[in-house]
């Protein structure tokens, strides 16, 4: 006759008893689904606000420097007397990218130095506006050059 093993009650079902004995507070303080999709909920609007951040001095800093460099460009021209003052200001909106901002230019040219200065309002370039913090002041830029 063949060897047949009978389950006994201490081998069978242990393990489940056990399950079911817990408490339900204590299954859910061990359950980890769900852990990482409320960690991403927490920290999605953060990372977000940090992104829109730096999008947003990019885009300020990346005028900043246009604008500079067309201030130098400029005051470089009438300088050389390739262009006068008043052709200067005119070139120099030319040169500005525009997209809906308001570009003030002034060209000054004397006989000891040429200077010209770009501002624009801070507002015109924001791309967004993350809690007011653009809404005021300017953007400048400033060239000279001493003859």
């Amino acid at each position: 006759m063949p060897f047949v093993k009978f389950a006994t009650p201490s081998s069978f079902g242990s393990r489940n008893f056990k399950r079911r004995s817990t408490t339900l507070l204590a299954r859910i303080s061990t359950e980890q689904t769900g852990a990482s999709a409320v960690e991403f909920a927490l920290v999605l609007p953060i990372f977000l606000l940090f992104m829109a951040g730096i999008i947003q001095f990019s885009t300020a800093y990346f005028v900043q420097a246009q604008m500079a460099d067309v201030a130098r460009d400029t005051a470089r021209r009438v300088m050389v007397g390739q262009i006068d003052a008043t052709a200067g200001r005119t070139y120099a909106k030319n040169q500005l990218f525009s997209w809906g901002a308001t570009f003030e230019v002034a060209v000054t040219d004397t006989t000891n130095e040429t200077a010209v200065d770009i501002t624009v309002p801070l507002s015109d370039v924001s791309l967004m506006n993350i809690f007011g913090f653009f809404k005021s002041g300017n953007l400048q830029a400033r060239a000279e050059f001493s003859k």
